[in-house]
């Protein structure tokens, strides 16, 4: 059995592949920014993190943080001094 297509089909056919293939690349295109994003994201709050702990290991008072379920959760060198 031989199959035939017209042309219009053919045409059809390879414009849904086009803009099926559009669709995927631009998918990819919206993941890759999402994962840039999230990077950022984490890298920034690292950031704030280590700055925060500079900042209570340069206090001259000892700095004892709590959770109320956890306990002791951070402590700056002088609190390690002063209640070992």
């Amino acid at each position: 059995m031989e199959y035939k297509f017209s042309n219009i089909t053919v045409i059809m056919m390879l414009v849904f592949l086009f803009a099926h293939y559009l669709v995927l690349l631009l998918y990819e295109n919206q993941q890759n920014e999402s994962n840039e994003k999230l990077e950022k994201e984490v890298h920034m709050q690292q950031e704030a993190l280590d700055n925060f702990k500079i900042l209570i290991d340069s206090a001259i008072e000892a700095v004892l943080i709590f959770d109320k379920d956890k306990g002791l959760v951070e402590c700056n060198k002088v609190g390690l001094e002063m209640f070992g």
